[in-house]
């Protein structure tokens, strides 16, 4: 049996589209009103001007939300101080396995020339020998 829809049952699904902490859906509304008692259809809520209301406020300020949240950047100053100190020194240390890799590059070409191996062989690229990957 139908019922008609009360202003005790607006408010109670206003209050449901409220509570989103996401963006809210017309399925989700209609889902979340259901398993709260309110036996209305999504078609039902969609043709209430309240609910409509309602509902775009909570899009809006969902939105605005999102537009405020800056993505993988800390928000207080100390964290910030933190986080660059941290990628100096993952700077630093990178820059002296780099110095090393490099000190180790120049080691192996001294001990080639030392034995022989012309320089143009050392500049040449590898040779991919087949069936072997």
């Amino acid at each position: 049996m139908r019922r008609r829809m009360t202003e005790e049952d607006l408010d109670r699904i206003e209050k449901i589209i409220r509570a989103f902490k996401g963006k809210p859906t017309w399925g989700a509304i209609c889902e979340r009103s259901q398993k709260s008692g309110l036996p209305f259809s999504q078609v039902t809520l969609a043709r209430k001007e309240e609910i409509i209301a309602a509902y775009k406020d909570q899009i809006a300020r969902f939105e605005e939300r999102k537009a405020k949240a800056v993505k993988g950047l800390p928000r207080s100053e100390r964290v910030i101080t933190e986080y660059i100190e941290t990628l100096e020194a993952r700077i630093t240390e990178l820059e002296e396995r780099l110095r090393q890799r490099d000190r180790a590059i120049e080691r192996y070409a001294s001990n080639a020339l030392k034995l022989g191996v012309p320089r143009t062989s050392l500049d040449r690229p590898l040779s991919v020998r087949r069936g072997i990957s």
